[in-house]
């Protein structure tokens, strides 16, 4: 321990050298003895490293040593593409020359999800049967030659301008139309060369999706045997919600599943079976539809959640009419990709087929997987919904705890969850719970302090003549008030933050017509392009403000003018009626428990922390948060949540 301590230090000596402006933070030191410990003595330690302390070298850097003296791997799963990349292309080359410096050489990999790479036999058969005038096709061939040039390596986050999401879906690689081994293209198949370069790296990069997933595959993960690696879980506030999501089954009730699945097969010329599969996907649209006028009879309203995961006699009854006609389906489209899959190699043209027959019959696993846990065992949230005129279904679990403790923390032989907010209300009981360690002996749980000086350079004000919430017209008017205030004043860029989309869209609609043309919302363009409008007004001197709902609680970095003014129109306590809060809601008040002090409030501190700390992002940043919520400090609650928020709350 003694000989990694010292080359951990070395490494940390050695990266003023590196990087120009860098300089030294205890609490990049402290975030580096915490990861070297937990991983070599095979523990679990909580980090919580505000923006500014250099979490990622805090890491990266003992991780890389650690791993090599221990030959292991370390695993660095995020939330996010963008913080992928950025550990690739940012962090991890001063975290590799600063470990080199101490005599440890490492390489990297990033790992991404199959859907991220692009299929090189459906990209040959678009870019040869594609329609060139039609837009989007004609992006193909130049792919095509782009990946053959060896130009691009078929990664979508590495084409050099954004793809169309349909577009993508065309040609990228899907689980169910891969032909695995048969595949004539495999040997130049991007999936599969990301995975044989990640096996041989010292740090893989991937995503908590692909890393959840993989675990789940043991022995068979792609990470390889789990006690081969060290894990570091970045953005690790998400891992819960992703966990829950890995277990969760959702699939559309439309018709239009089997009436596509027998286009595809009569498309690939395999006409032994069409008449069956005909026969068949006819039977399946009739009682997907059945289905469908039961769903609007029982459920007017467009949703009904099934409270503890029971459904009653009449909608358990639809088991018998959906299920065996779907099976039914799968099974001959099934047969039709087997027989196809044998000639793959035949042909191009006959491996393209092969593979879109092979994705009819997955699309329809995943529908039937769905239904069955719709139809399953009591336990997970259960509900259906309407999005137009399309109903869809549920089955979820609604907590992550079992699912993250049989995945990761019963076979742990040292990992690290890190983010800049992990706490709420002050502590770490929330996270710990969701986390599924609240009742784990031996986690390490470290709040480091923030680089910045909150109590100079921003204040947390609640004005006290502001409407309450409950008041929903006033308040909102309060809202706008405050907007335009900050819009007149100037002094840089406004975020304003709202716990619901009625709120939002009354507010935008009541911004004075002088003022609406200095105001974007979310959902007018992709995130990085209002990001980007916002930042050009700024730079020309004009007032912007953004208006912005969950997503944009995290995530936004608006260092200095850019953003000057945050507005939290209320609380965020999430909506009581979301089906999985819901689900938690009434166990918990089963088992005698507050479901508002356990759950509620410390959702809603996690929000409010998230949103305070849009605001500093830089050590010479400065500016006001303004939470108009008189609740914050009038209620008793007030004060629990105050307590996480990193500066005193003023009443003004």
């Amino acid at each position: 321990m003694n000989e990694l301590k010292d080359r951990i230090h070395c490494a940390f000596e050695a990266l003023p050298e590196l990087l120009r402006d860098y300089r030294s933070r205890p609490g990049q030191r402290v975030m580096a003895s915490e990861t070297a410990g937990a991983l070599i003595s095979g523990g679990i330690s909580i980090i919580e490293a505000p923006t500014g302390i250099g979490k990622t070298l805090g890491y990266l850097i003992p991780g890389i040593i650690a791993a090599v003296k221990r030959r292991r791997r370390l695993i660095v799963s995020t939330a996010t593409v963008a913080l992928q990349e950025q550990i690739r292309n940012k962090d991890y080359p001063v975290a590799a020359r600063a470990a080199a410096a101490a005599g440890v050489s490492s390489s990297v990999a990033v790992l991404k999800g199959r859907e991220r790479y692009v299929c090189p036999v459906r990209l040959d058969h678009r870019s040869a049967n594609g329609d060139l005038f039609e837009s989007g096709d004609a992006v193909f061939p130049i792919m095509r030659a782009a990946l053959e040039a060896g130009a691009w390596d078929g990664d979508r986050d590495h084409w050099n301008s954004p793809i169309d999401e349909k577009e993508w879906r065309a040609v990228n690689n899907q689980r169910g139309s891969c032909l695995g081994r048969r595949c004539p293209q495999r040997q130049r198949c991007p999936a599969v060369l990301a995975r044989e370069a990640a096996s041989s790296a010292t740090v893989v990069v991937a995503s908590h999706d692909l890393v959840l997933s993989s675990l789940a595959k043991l022995p068979d993960s792609v990470f390889g045997r789990f006690e081969e690696n060290f894990y570091v879980f970045d953005e690790g506030h998400g891992l819960p919600a992703k966990a829950i999501a890995s277990c969760a089954h959702e699939a559309d009730v439309d018709e239009r599943l089997a009436n596509e699945a027998a286009a595809v097969v009569e498309r690939s010329g395999m006409a032994i079976l069409l008449p069956a599969v005909k026969t068949a996907a006819r039977a399946a649209a009739h009682a997907i539809r059945a289905v469908k006028d039961q769903f609007e009879e029982r459920a007017p309203g467009g949703m009904l959640r099934f409270p503890f995961g029971r459904l009653p006699p009449e909608f358990a009854a639809l088991e018998r009419v959906i299920v065996p006609p779907l099976e039914r389906l799968e099974a001959l489209v099934l047969q039709t990709a087997e027989v196809m899959g044998e000639d793959a190699t035949a042909s191009p043209l006959t491996a393209h087929a092969a593979a879109m027959v092979a994705g009819a019959a997955e699309r329809l696993s995943k529908v039937i997987s769905a239904w069955r846990a719709f139809f399953g065992e009591e336990g997970p949230a259960r509900w259906i919904e309407r999005d137009g005129a399309r109903w869809r279904i549920h089955a979820s679990p609604f907590s992550a705890a079992g699912i993250l403790d049989d995945l990761l923390w019963r076979r742990t032989q040292g990992a690290v969850i890190t983010s800049a907010t992990l706490t709420s209300c002050g502590g770490f009981d929330h996270a710990l719970s969701e986390l599924g360690l609240s009742q784990r002996d031996g986690v390490r749980t470290v709040k480091l302090p923030s680089p910045f000086d909150w109590s100079s350079r921003a204040s947390i004000v609640v004005p006290r003549r502001c409407p309450a919430p409950s008041e929903e017209d006033l308040h909102s008017d309060a809202v706008v008030d405050e907007i335009v205030r900050a819009l007149a004043e100037d002094r840089g860029g406004v975020l304003a933050l709202f716990a619901s989309a009625r709120q939002m869209k009354r507010v935008r609609s009541s911004i004075p017509q002088a003022w609406s043309d200095h105001v974007i919302v979310q959902g007018d363009a992709p995130v990085p392009e209002i990001v980007r409008r916002h930042m050009a007004r700024v730079d020309a001197g004009l007032p912007s403000a953004i208006l912005g709902l969950s997503s944009f609680y995290e995530g936004i970095d608006l260092p200095g003018r850019y953003l000057t003014t945050v507005i939290v129109a209320k609380i965020p306590f999430p909506p009581p009626d979301e089906p999985l809060v819901a689900a938690a809601s009434e166990h918990l008040a089963a088992m005698g428990l507050d479901a508002f002090s356990l759950l509620h409030l410390p959702i809603a501190g996690l929000r409010l922390a998230q949103a305070a700390g849009r605001l500093l992002r830089r050590e010479d940043d400065w500016g006001e948060i303004r939470i108009l919520d008189r609740r914050l400090v009038e209620r008793a609650y007030g004060r629990r949540l105050a307590a996480g928020l990193p500066a005193q709350v003023r009443h003004v």
